[in-house]
């Protein structure tokens, strides 16, 4: 009997040191690698889902580079702590929680991936940003011209191509400031028929230039087109101006032209041979005093004015 209760006993003082052993070998152990804290910076941030936000008609007005970069505190044992660094910590924002436009403040989330290790705290904790509508829009296309053309060329018109209006995708609120895109040509330099790929410039109501910051994809270049023809200026002749006879006793003693002189175009073969051009001849019958009177230049087949395509004709009578 006095053995039984001796081995009983003796069990139980083995079951007390080794619970005592296991404590204190976790002190050891705790004491050998204890839990440390580290602040990761720089972790790059993976922004999820933005194409659910398109899906929903919606656009990002916020800059998102704003908020590429986080810094994360995190809690691991000491042995493990140094190969925790913004490589292995995965910082996302999940963008599928937005469906309509306004303000809306997101949580970062973080964890880390292949150490273990418990994130504590996350700076900045939320990202802030403005959503707003997505919508398309037609423009029209201008084109502003740079520079002089040389004097003796023309160029009787600018084509764009594909087409004189433009369809851009992007935020209301940015889009609804557009009045036009404006492509800008130097003629400077121009001396024959010529094609140039142009990049467009949006433009407000005020005349400025807007940044295409807010648009889906990029803005479109354009094609513009222009054929050069030659230009001079030739004067008026008055000489076969007039006909009929004036009042009796009256003659015709002189008659001007204003302008005196006008610029044409065409193809350099059909201006070649113009020295002057005449005009529709007006009648002075039964005329006794000076007067004006408006008459029709007459253009050779393929030359065309540059401005006046008529004069006025000053008329002198007397005795």
């Amino acid at each position: 009997m006095a053995n039984k209760v001796f081995t009983r006993q003796r069990i139980i003082y083995m079951i007390i040191s080794l619970t005592f052993a296991i404590i204190f070998w976790g002190f050891v152990v705790a004491d050998q690698n204890p839990i440390r804290i580290k602040t990761v910076r720089e972790v790059s941030v993976e922004f999820k889902n933005t194409d659910q936000v398109t899906q929903n008609g919606l656009i990002i007005v916020s800059d998102l580079n704003e908020y590429d970069k986080a810094d994360v505190t995190v809690e691991s044992e000491s042995n493990l702590i140094n190969y925790i660094n913004n490589k292995n910590i995965i910082v996302s924002v999940d963008l599928a929680k937005i469906t309509t436009p306004g303000k809306h403040r997101l949580k970062f989330e973080a964890y880390s991936a292949g150490v273990a290790a418990a994130v504590t705290s996350i700076n900045p904790e939320y990202v802030d940003l403005t959503i707003d509508r997505l919508v398309k829009r037609e423009i029209p296309i201008e084109i502003v011209e740079k520079g002089s053309l040389q004097d003796e060329f023309f160029i009787e018109e600018l084509l764009i191509e594909p087409s004189e209006k433009i369809t851009i995708e992007g935020a209301y609120s940015y889009l609804n400031l557009i009045s036009k895109a404006i492509c800008e040509v130097d003629l400077s330099d121009v001396n024959s028929d010529f094609s140039k790929s142009l990049t467009l410039k949006l433009i407000d109501g005020d005349g400025k230039v807007i940044e295409n910051e807010m648009l889906m994809g990029t803005l479109p270049s354009v094609i513009v087109r222009g054929s050069v023809l030659s230009r001079k200026s030739v004067p008026i002749n008055i000489q076969n101006a007039t006909y009929g006879t004036p009042r009796s006793g009256f003659s015709v003693k002189s008659v001007t032209a204003s302008p005196d002189k006008v610029h044409i175009y065409g193809e350099k073969q059909a201006l070649s041979g113009i020295e002057s051009l005449d005009v529709k001849s007006i009648s002075v019958s039964g005329k006794n005093e000076e007067f004006s009177q408006t008459a029709e230049i007459i253009f050779p087949k393929g030359v065309k004015p540059v401005e006046e395509s008529s004069v006025t004709l000053k008329v002198n009578i007397g005795r």
